[in-house]
């Protein structure tokens, strides 16, 4: 009888000690998997593209551009990748300078996908945006986004 119970004392023992292998195995394997994920999304980053120059020196916008503040968008189509299917297509608009609209449309109707193009967040692939006789698409990024009238009418319009 004393030979079984040592045997049996000997076996729990054993039994714990498999156990704790068997956490600790199993949490350097999920340490592994979350350290191949951050590997595999530091090599999607690499491959995104950059934007566009913050600045182009041979076409600068006039210091006081936007003067009258008029909207022009022309034929405007915008896909988010290559081969995908068109978000924005052929929108034609005209905004007078000094007025306040309003976008309004259902979930998925591309409302964000105008204001982006509007700030070049998304690159039009077809179609122009100019405002105040500027095409948008031929200044620098900085110059386009640091408008003061931008930053203006956002910080009035939000509740």
């Amino acid at each position: 009888m004393k030979t079984f119970l040592r045997f049996v004392g000997m076996a729990l023992s054993y039994d714990l000690a498999i156990n704790v292998f068997l956490i600790l195995s199993v949490q350097y394997q999920c340490f592994v998997a979350e350290s191949n994920v951050s590997v595999e999304r530091l090599e999607q980053y690499m491959h995104i593209p950059s934007e566009a120059p913050e600045a182009i020196e041979t076409n600068r916008p006039l210091h006081n551009w936007p003067s009258v503040g008029e909207v022009e968008i022309r034929n405007l189509k915008v896909r988010y990748q290559p081969n995908a299917p068109f978000v924005l297509q052929g929108i034609s608009c005209f905004v007078e300078g000094g007025h306040k609209i309003g976008l309004v449309g259902r979930t998925g109707s591309g409302k964000t996908t105008l204001i982006s193009s509007l700030f070049r967040m998304v690159e039009p692939t077809e179609g122009k945006i100019i405002i105040d006789g500027l095409n948008i698409s031929t200044i620098g990024l900085h110059d386009l986004r640091s408008i003061p009238s931008w930053h203006h009418s956002t910080r009035s319009n939000t509740f």
